[in-house]
Formats: C-alpha cells, sequence, structure tokens
C-alpha cells in the first residue's frame, strides 16, 4: 500500500505527472490514443499495437484499477495509479449485460514509477532506533 500512496504523490512522481498531463493535453487535441500510447506508453507487451490490453473483467483488475474503472463509460480515459506505476487507459467499449462481471476492450499507457526504494530508504535513514534493557 505504500507503493500506491507513493505513486499517487504528484510531488514525488512529477515527472510521470508531467507527462500524463502532456499526454491528456494531446488527446484533448485529438491525437489517437493508439499513436500517443507507441510514443509514451512503457509496456513492452502493449506498446507496438496501440496499447490494445484486450477486453478484462473490472473484477480481475487490481483494487485501484478497479475503482476507476467500475463507473468509467464507453469512450472514458481514465488515469489509475497502482503499485505497478501510472496507467491512461482509454474504454473503448463496455459489456454490462452481467452487471457483477462488467467487462471492457481498454487501451493503456502505461508510466513506470520510478525513485520508490531511493525515497523509502531515505524516509528510514530519518529514524533512529533506541533500545531499553532490563537486566
Amino acid at each position: 500500500e505504500l507503493q500506491i500512496w507513493y505513486n499517487n504523490q504528484k510531488d514525488l512522481q512529477a515527472e510521470q505527472f508531467t507527462k500524463i498531463d502532456e499526454i491528456k493535453g494531446k488527446l484533448d487535441q485529438n491525437e489517437g490514443f493508439a499513436t500517443l500510447a507507441g510514443v509514451y506508453s512503457e509496456s513492452d507487451a502493449t506498446k507496438d499495437i496501440g496499447g490494445d490490453v484486450g477486453i478484462v473483467a473490472v473484477t480481475d483488475a487490481v483494487p485501484e484499477m478497479q475503482s476507476v474503472l467500475k463507473d468509467a463509460v464507453e469512450g472514458a480515459v481514465v488515469v489509475a495509479h497502482s503499485r505497478y506505476g501510472h496507467h491512461v487507459v482509454k474504454v473503448e467499449s463496455v459489456d454490462a449485460t452481467d452487471p457483477e462481471n462488467k467487462k471492457m476492450h481498454v487501451r493503456e499507457i502505461f508510466l513506470s514509477s520510478s525513485g520508490f526504494d531511493d525515497w523509502f530508504n531515505g524516509q528510514l535513514n530519518q529514524f533512529t532506533t533506541k533500545r531499553f534493557l532490563k537486566f
């Protein structure tokens, strides 16, 4: 959970948040999501296919993705910050025939997180440990 918190901190992930804002700006100017995925995504699995993840069940996603996808509608672009990094997701289509198992065809631009280990070690170094021994 600490990794999720860290990835949500704009001041600790400034470079990634800047990229996300840049991507969103280009999408607002009607640049194609698939083209932007080819330029920005760090996912080796989907970068070369326009970020196409395929059809996924919302319930199969990690919890931090479920929370942003559960109410997303067709055509929506949502941003999620997970334990793995940052996700700009476009919902291509929604199949809600089974509300308990909503499925979506999604594309994703994945940006990895950076600096967590250095930040965490820096936080640990700020603490001192004292041991009180009783004889």
